[in-house]
């Protein structure tokens, strides 16, 4: 289920799994007090008529529920399982991988595979480097095109970040990472743990692009990698996806 709450939309259980143990940046899952304050201040400017017809007992009401969605939100989205080490994490909308395992990308065609080599704890957050391959169809085999880094900054400690992270409210945890370009496609990706990093089915925070497949393997390098392995599962997204984590040396059992 999504909500929209006036500024975006989001999950309520969403992406503390796909951030995984990373207890600096907040899950997409709850929204900022400001954008909900925001948002109920817009409805009733929009509904005028009813706030002077029904006064107190209106304004009452939306306050409840707006307590209502703030625990319900903070509550959906504390209470999730963690991914282990070496273990493949699958979602509605994103994907786990271990680092050091090859994920396939693929969109109209395109093929390529990614795969996350290290990541490191930084003064800033953490930052994964990462070696990209895309499928020549005309040569039959992949080349390297570049290595890059991903990133996941660490937000804002001062006062009022603080006060926010203590009522359980947070930005939106896209601001801190960053995109992986691909040759007609951006997806956002960041390191996720020590040995995880996530790739999403989407460029715009839950904007999927419906048209991304994406297919963990148990491949280390890309020498490994067979396209005509019928073991490969592609994924797409999908709401109604629930999570789900698998160890890596039991992924194509």
């Amino acid at each position: 289920m999504v909500f929209g709450l006036g500024t975006y939309a989001l999950h309520p259980q969403g992406d503390l799994r796909c951030l995984q143990s990373i207890k600096e940046i907040p899950p997409a899952g709850k929204i900022s007090l400001y954008s909900m304050f925001k948002s109920i201040v817009l409805y009733l400017l929009h509904h005028v008529d009813l706030v002077q017809k029904r006064g107190v007992a209106f304004l009452k009401l939306m306050f409840l529920l707006f307590i209502g969605i703030s625990f319900t939100l903070t509550k959906g989205v504390m209470a999730q399982e963690k991914i282990f080490p070496g273990g493949v994490g699958i979602y509605s909308h994103c994907i786990v991988m271990p680092v050091g395992r090859i994920l396939m990308i693929g969109r109209d065609g395109f093929v390529a595979a990614l795969r996350f080599v290290e990541n490191q704890k930084r003064k800033e957050g953490l930052s994964g480097n990462y070696e990209y391959f895309e499928y020549a169809k005309e040569r039959g085999s992949f080349l390297e095109l570049k290595k890059g880094v991903i990133s996941l900054r660490e937000p804002s400690r001062g006062f009022w970040a603080k006060l926010k992270g203590f009522l359980s409210f947070h930005d939106n945890p896209f601001r801190y990472a960053d995109k992986i370009e691909f040759k007609t496609f951006e997806l956002f990706a960041h390191p996720a743990s020590g040995d995880h990093s996530t790739v999403y089915f989407w460029n715009r925070p839950n904007e999927p692009d419906l048209k991304v497949r994406l297919a963990p393997t148990v491949w280390k390098g890309i020498e490994e990698v067979r396209l005509s392995d019928p073991r490969i599962r592609w994924f797409g997204y999908d709401e109604k996806r629930t999570w789900k984590v698998i160890p890596i040396d039991k992924l194509w059992e």
